[in-house]
């Protein structure tokens, strides 16, 4: 059974510490951000794993109890990979989100089938970029690079409460060409971050399904 509803993720939820982001989502408390009950997630995801394979080698004769903890770690497992799907998909307050900026960007591009990696300044010696597309060192004399760079005024880990616009650049023989950039960039209101991102993502797979077609 999937993990659809808040009432379905608290059931999952049960049983860690109240304090924890984990705990108050169980009591059904959705948090602003997700970003802390995600990591919870993950670590409770990797720690099940773990246990459950340490659980399953095979180091001497068939024991009851060892079987027992085998079956309990693998409903335990399933439980929390649905829950990961469920708090993956949860939109988070972007005035107080903690959540890296360019989550949502990476998120999106990946469902439009666009390739990415993060692009390092040595200028700023700092992530500052997006590189969409297939990405090459030289693109060759005449010819518009098959990729565009998602620039972002700050550095890429920082959060979405601190986010400052999209611009989107590519390279052509005549220089440069701005194809995308967020309102205000680059003191884009956090307001608009979403809304922002996604047109962002639309201008990038405009851009390069018209190099691919040689429009």
């Amino acid at each position: 059974m999937y993990v659809i509803t808040r009432g379905q993720a608290a059931a999952v939820a049960a049983g860690f510490a109240a304090s924890s982001p984990l705990g108050g989502l169980a009591q059904g408390r959705l948090p602003d951000c997700f970003a802390h009950v995600r990591q919870q997630v993950y670590e409770a995801l990797h720690d099940c794993r773990a246990t459950e394979g340490y659980l399953a080698m095979e180091d001497g004769p068939a024991d009851p109890f060892m079987e027992s903890g085998q079956l309990e770690m693998a409903e335990m497992s399933q439980s929390l990979g649905r829950l990961r799907t469920w708090v993956e998909a949860q939109r988070c307050t972007v005035t107080v989100c903690a959540c890296r900026a360019d989550r949502m960007l990476r998120q999106l591009l990946k469902e439009a089938g666009i390739p990415a990696e993060l692009g390092f300044s040595r200028k700023l010696q700092r992530y500052n970029c997006v590189i969409a597309g297939d990405y090459v060192a030289d693109p060759g004399e005449g010819s518009v690079a098959p990729y565009v760079l998602i620039e972002h005024r700050n550095h890429i880990d920082h959060a979405v409460r601190y986010h400052r616009g999209w611009r989107v650049r590519r390279s052509t023989p005549g220089g440069v060409e701005v194809l995308y950039e967020s309102p205000g960039y680059p003191q884009s209101p956090v307001g608009a971050y979403e809304d922002d991102t996604r047109s962002c993502v639309r201008a990038v797979g405009s851009a390069l399904r018209l190099h691919v077609r040689g429009e």
